[in-house]
């Protein structure tokens, strides 16, 4: 029997997965600064995520200190 194990980082490009586990984070991150303060949710993201968090933190706070309250005010 053959048994075939998904490596994300065996593709070079990996946009499709970024762009879902970034969608993942943005859509976690403000409740996480909620709860935990901007450091503790920034090391909790980053826990979780690992090199997708460091690749887009500084494009996750940026949606967060610009886009993101417009779309709270929305709701």
């Amino acid at each position: 029997m053959t048994r075939v194990i998904f490596d994300f980082d065996m593709f070079e490009d990996k946009s499709v997965a970024d762009d879902l586990t970034l969608a993942t984070i943005k859509y976690n991150y403000p409740e996480f600064v909620e709860r935990y303060g901007f450091d503790e949710a920034n090391f909790r993201v980053e826990r979780m995520f690992g090199a997708v968090w460091d690749r887009n933190k500084e494009k996750v706070w940026q949606w967060f200190d610009t886009d993101y309250p417009a779309e709270r005010s929305k709701q």
